[in-house]
């Protein structure tokens, strides 16, 4: 679990213990109570936090419990509300929502809190329970109540969400619940005035119809975040369709995802046709379990399974689950994993894969949309790959997997110029196979074209990195040694003829074993020529008088 995650964990600890611990400490206080009436209320209660409303940012949700609590607040006071607004709160949360133990603790808590320290402003205010209140105590008590509970729900979001939680955020949540008190208040009062004078029937006629209001705002933040969804997605596809950059891909999608879920880590998996594995090539936020050095096989569980079958996948706790892919006990802390197979006409492309530090993070929803988004990704990764391959093949000859001539002439016009800029050497090595003429005359040109692909592997092994290793035409081959003075390219070409000469070539068909000579020639800048033409003749001139003075 990330440092961000930890903290942001242990602060809903913090919130929810520290508000059962105070409503446990009043509780003994509270005088007789109506079993009927608690009843009552916290069944009203209920129902009204089972009808949770999803704000239209990441998150958030309302609910309209503050039209039970404010009435059952007068009449019983603050212990008894509170443990109205806990109860309801936790049969919601934990048994119709399922959610994280930690989150039914923070909202227990948090309401716990709200309840008690806006009761302190209510009495402040000359206040009392069982009687209709003085209009300077109610409000204190309304704000109050909403103050302390924005300031404990929004400030957990700015612990895990840190910069991406900022005051637009803050705002918009405040502004949906204010719309939200504006309309329950006066239903509440209401409600408490009917209580009194009527009795419980009729307070329950209008707890309805504040139900239908919840009922209409809830499809009102419905279509919101739809269209909000609609809106990502559209944003998505501008850009997959008009980047073959795989990284400007995984961003793209990493941006869509923090739009529509919250997450801890996010990686893009491709598939290895001929390995048949799945590599991980982008992360953000590396795990122990999920980072750029992990290959996957089909046995590893869920992700080798999603691979499989190419159907989308959620794992609620991955932990108690015989698909956790994972083998190690411990890691990270990641608990839930949304996986989601990146796929072109039946044809696995890669995947993407979800983590959250917490268990059932992942919904129906939130797999139906990253599907939607995977589908638009993985016609994007492919069409990348494809152009990749295709601008790979322009600079590679095609038999040694070297490159071209082109492009050694490409790469040494910049590399002559940056040596010309920072007064730095630059050297060449042009190298011909000796007598090779006469084993494609004897062997056949596919024995041939063997000895060439042998030869390229070891020119490769036998280079750095940063060097660049071409095949020039026929059975001739260059090497551009960028920052290596003359004295160091020859030490390299004479490596390099040493091995050759000493390698068995095509051992295993019937014509081999076989030994190869090879001449070298060695040219550097500024010494021998600042010019391509002139480098390239020098080494092809001291080449050849190698292949004259050894024949």
């Amino acid at each position: 679990m990330s440092p961000v995650s930890r903290s942001a964990e242990r602060y809903k600890w913090i919130v929810g213990v520290a508000g059962l611990v105070v409503l446990l400490i009043l509780t003994p206080f509270v005088g007789r109570l109506d079993g009927r009436a608690f009843l009552f209320f916290a069944t009203l209660a209920t129902l009204g936090e089972c009808l949770l409303i999803k704000l239209p940012h990441q998150g958030g949700r309302i609910s309209i419990t503050f039209a039970v609590l404010f009435p059952s607040f007068i009449l019983f006071g603050p212990v008894v509300a509170a443990w109205i607004n806990v109860i309801a709160s936790f049969i919601s949360s934990s048994l119709l929502h399922r959610r994280p133990i930690s989150v039914v603790l923070f909202n227990m808590g948090q309401y716990a809190m709200c309840m008690v320290i806006a009761s302190g402003a209510y009495l402040a205010l000359g206040g009392s329970f069982g009687v209709i209140p003085s209009v300077m105590s109610a409000v204190a008590f309304v704000l109050t109540y909403f103050v302390t509970n924005h300031l404990l729900v929004n400030t957990y979001f700015s612990i895990l969400l840190k910069e991406k939680y900022g005051p637009l955020q803050w705002l918009e949540s405040i502004k949906w619940d204010g719309l939200n008190h504006a309309m329950t208040i006066p239903l509440s009062v209401l409600m408490l005035v009917l209580y009194i004078e009527k009795g419980m029937f009729a307070s329950a006629v209008v707890f309805l119809s504040v139900l239908a209001i919840a009922y209409i705002l809830r499809i009102q933040m419905e279509l919101a975040l739809a269209n909000q969804e609609l809106a990502a997605l559209y944003y998505a596809a501008q850009e997959l369709n008009s980047t073959l950059d795989v990284s400007r891909i995984f961003s793209v999608m990493l941006e869509t995802m923090r739009r529509l879920m919250d997450f801890h880590t996010c990686a893009l998996l491709l598939w290895d046709e001929q390995r048949k594995e799945l590599n991980v090539v982008m992360v953000q936020n590396p795990t122990e379990e999920l980072n750029e050095c992990c290959t996957f096989s089909l046995a590893d569980g869920v992700l080798g399974s999603v691979a499989e079958t190419k159907r989308a996948q959620i794992l609620d706790d991955i932990s108690t689950e015989p698909q956790n892919p994972w083998k190690k006990e411990g890691g990270s802390g990641l608990k839930s994993l949304l996986v989601v197979p990146l796929v072109v006409e039946d044809h696995l492309v890669g995947e993407l894969v979800v983590g959250s530090t917490g268990k059932g993070e992942f919904t129906p929803e939130h797999l139906r949309l990253s599907t939607i988004l995977a589908s638009q990704a993985a016609i994007a990764i492919e069409n990348a790959i494809l152009y990749s391959r295709t601008e790979q093949m322009a600079i590679t000859d095609p038999m040694t997997g070297l490159y071209n001539y082109r492009f050694f002439y490409m790469k040494m016009s910049d590399e002559l110029r940056k040596a010309k800029r920072t007064d730095t050497p630059l050297s060449i090595i042009y190298l011909d196979l000796d007598d090779f003429k006469k084993y494609n005359d004897a062997y056949g040109h596919l024995v041939g074209d063997e000895i060439l692909r042998e030869f390229a592997k070891i020119l490769s092994e036998a280079v750095r990195d940063c060097d660049v290793a071409a095949r020039y035409g026929g059975d001739e081959f260059v090497v551009l040694l960028a920052g290596t003075d003359l004295q160091g390219a020859e030490h390299v070409a004479a490596r390099i003829k040493s091995t050759v000469e000493s390698h068995e070539f095509i051992k295993d068909h019937v014509a081999g074993p076989v030994s190869l000579g090879v001449s070298v020639g060695v040219a550097s800048y500024p010494e021998h020529g600042g010019t391509e033409s002139l480098l390239i003749a020098y080494a092809d001139r001291a080449m050849f008088a190698m292949k004259k003075a050894a024949s």
